[in-house]
């Protein structure tokens, strides 16, 4: 038997920043997102012992370990092996892992994978399955407590649930996956006007986990706390707008909502994204949004009517090229077969 699970990495549009626990947990938090069709992908196969083979799919290089109580972190699949701890996995299998989109490249990649790996995980318990909450806080946890990587919760949440969510995470450590009630045809129009633009890696690996830390230190502090407001009115703004098919007015808080959150937290952005972001709105962009902590990685692009193919054009000649991609409704899957 082998089990595999996928689940699809998420766009956000507005409200990043006020899911980090530092201020959410005190003050409430939302954000608006949406799953697109790239995935990560888990495949699980039990076997008749202790051993644990983890395989990586682009290599096809593997890690074998007598059982769970021999995996150490060192940089070499370390998620795998926080996932097989923080569920206390004590059956020997194989294990690959594999994702369509590049690493710390602002799209929640990190979280979807951990979705991904508790997903096919929970698959094996025949008690006290996990839920769809479930599932998301414990990534969440694996993450940030195994790891000690720092973020919101956002990702996990849109990669468990898929489509078009408000998300709300509320004083009390709860979190709530609202569906956001937009039409078919505003989804598709949505997605006309729209530039998943890829800018490279980040220009300082660090840059992510700074980012990160600094906005788990200092969010609840200080003028940062009427910027997080205003970032979570945008976001709440921007949902109506959706559902009322007022794509124009989407867009203008789009792109408030991006130079606001500048404003919170300026190493976000860079000279060669503030550049890229020129040039798109001279040939007819309408906003544009770094995606995740910034500082590199992709940026969405809200294009002007019939001009996504002279912005696409303008940026390839600045050397960064856009992401074709879809908007997809479902979540994490989860499904069985024979090898």
């Amino acid at each position: 038997m082998r089990i595999t699970a996928r689940a699809p990495i998420r766009l956000e549009f507005g409200g990043g920043g006020t899911d980090i626990p530092s201020y959410s947990d005190r003050y409430g938090g939302c954000v608006l997102s949406a799953t697109i069709n790239k995935y990560t992908y888990a495949s699980l196969r039990p076997t008749h012992n202790t051993e644990l083979k983890l395989i990586t799919t682009e290599t096809n290089d593997s890690l074998l370990f007598k059982d769970a109580k021999d995996l150490a972190y060192n940089g070499d699949q370390d998620l795998i092996k926080a996932v097989i701890k923080r569920m206390k996995i004590n059956y020997g299998c194989e294990i690959a892992f594999r994702s369509e989109a590049p690493p710390d490249s602002g799209l929640g990649n990190g979280a979807t994978a951990a979705v991904t790996m508790v997903g096919v995980f929970n698959q094996l318990r025949y008690e006290n399955k996990l839920n769809d909450y479930e599932i998301a806080e414990t990534a969440y946890d694996t993450m940030k407590y195994e790891l000690d990587i720092q973020g919101g919760k956002q990702a996990f949440y849109s990669s468990v649930f898929g489509g078009f969510n408000f998300i709300e995470f509320q004083e009390n450590g709860f979190t709530r996956v609202n569906k956001v009630k937009i039409k078919p045809q505003t989804i598709a129009e949505l997605e006309k006007h729209l530039l998943l633009v890829y800018l490279g890696k980040r220009e300082k690996v660090e840059s992510s986990q700074a980012i990160l830390k600094e906005q788990e230190v200092n969010y609840g502090q200080g003028e940062k706390l009427s910027i997080l407001e205003q970032l979570k009115g945008l976001a709440q703004d921007m949902k109506d707008r959706l559902e009322h098919n007022d794509l124009t007015s989407f867009a203008q808080k789009m792109d408030l909502a991006f130079q606001i959150k500048k404003k919170l937290n300026p190493s976000i952005t860079s000279p060669k994204i503030e550049d890229i972001s020129e040039v798109a709105k001279k040939n007819g962009a309408l906003a544009t949004r770094i995606q995740g902590s910034g500082a590199g990685g992709h940026l969405l692009v809200f294009c002007d009517w019939n001009k996504e193919h002279v912005i696409s054009k303008a940026l390839l000649e600045k050397g960064v090229s856009c992401i074709p991609f879809s908007f997809v409704n479902q979540g994490l899957e989860v499904w069985e077969g024979n090898d």
